[in-house]
């Protein structure tokens, strides 16, 4: 579909310009593979992708010619695993970027995942995490972006389409570079 392209390519593109010397990288959930294809276009040196299901790593594949093939990359980690459970294992791993796709509130859009999340962050680093709103009530939407704002005391929200949103936190303010 056009329009998640349009947001699987700019959950990597708006956070990669926000922080332009980001080093590291992780994505929680790779989906088709085309945010984790579209971020290595920049100068990133490592990126791990946590995935939970085999499956949508296998299937990941038949997108090949629009997610440029990330898979194969050299910077690329990836781990199947389940995110929450990947991050209580490595409590010492730190992010320049953190990108969060699973898209429908769920057990990833809690105070502690935002928290964990934020504690992961590099000094200047954020997190995105996309949202579509087009499954959920607002009182659910509300809930997320009152969870996500407690955490991160710098919040910036995106419009994708008018069904998905990005929204991106920080512990600092961020300064684009004109």
């Amino acid at each position: 579909h056009l329009l998640d392209q349009f947001t699987q390519t700019m959950i990597s593109a708006i956070p990669a310009m926000m922080v332009p010397d980001a080093e590291r990288a992780l994505i929680i959930g790779l989906g088709s593979g085309q945010t984790a294809g579209h971020l290595l276009r920049y100068p990133v040196e490592k990126v791990e992708v946590v995935e939970i299901s085999a499956g949508v790593v296998e299937a990941s594949r038949f997108f090949d010619e629009i997610n440029g093939r990330p898979l194969i990359d050299d910077r690329i980690e990836l781990i199947t695993q389940d995110a929450k459970n990947y991050l209580l294992t490595r409590p010492d791993n730190r992010y320049d970027l953190i990108l969060s796709e699973p898209s429908n509130p769920g057990g990833l859009f809690t105070l502690e995942y935002f928290t964990t999340l934020k504690e992961r962050l590099e000094p200047g680093g954020v997190v995105a995490q996309w949202v579509q709103v087009y499954e959920i009530s607002d009182e659910t939407l509300n809930s997320v972006l009152v969870t996500f704002t407690e955490v991160f005391p710098f919040v910036s929200l995106w419009g994708m389409s008018t069904t998905d949103l990005l929204l991106v936190g920080s512990a600092s303010p961020i300064t684009w570079n004109e």
